[in-house]
This record gives C-alpha cells, sequence and structure tokens, in this order.
C-alpha cells in the first residue's frame, strides 16, 4: 500500500444455527477490518485472522487451515463448522455453520 495508507477492507458474516429438533436461524453482519499485517479482531466461528502479505496487487489472508488471496475489486470466501452436543451414540444435536466473505472494494 502506498504512503503508509492502510486499506480497509469490508466482510459480510453469515452464521446458520440448526438443531436435531428443527431449529434453523440465520444472523448476518457486516462490518471492515484494517488490512494490517498480524492478527485481526475476533470474529465469531473464524478467531482472528492473520493477514501475512499485502502489496497493491495482493492481501494474504489466513484462516484455520485455509489460506486465501485477496485482489483489488474481488472477494474471498471462508466457512467454519462448528459441532455443539453430541450424545453417547454419536448423534449431534446441534451446531453452527459460519460462512465469511471478505471484499477489497
Amino acid at each position: 500500500m502506498g504512503n503508509n495508507e492502510i486499506k480497509e477492507l469490508r466482510y459480510e458474516w453469515h452464521c446458520n444455527s440448526w438443531d436435531i429438533g428443527g431449529k434453523d436461524e440465520d444472523t448476518r453482519r457486516e462490518g471492515t477490518i484494517d488490512a494490517v499485517i498480524g492478527e485481526t479482531e475476533f470474529i465469531e466461528g473464524f478467531g482472528k485472522l492473520n493477514i501475512s502479505s499485502i502489496s497493491e496487487e495482493s492481501i494474504t489472508i489466513e484462516s484455520f487451515n485455509s489460506i486465501e488471496h485477496l485482489t483489488p475489486g474481488s472477494f474471498v470466501s471462508f466457512r467454519s463448522e462448528v459441532d455443539g452436543y453430541e450424545d453417547h451414540d454419536g448423534v449431534l444435536w446441534n451446531g453452527d455453520t459460519y460462512y465469511m466473505n471478505i471484499y477489497w472494494d
């Protein structure tokens, strides 16, 4: 980034919470992330993302075992599943699925 300019990235976050009894709830929110080398603020379902490199052509963002290269005018997607209660028979009773798109507008 030229002239020590901090680029602000936009994100759209979505969580689907479900349970074995038929619960199916969606929560959505939007926000911004400052594109600076290091860890971002905590984002539910993704923890702290790590921005490992920044150039005029690409920003490298890491989440868990996923590494994405964001380019100007595009977006990258991340997905995470968090299991809830599992009974003694191995039946999963509930959980959350998280989705996030990060945009370089």
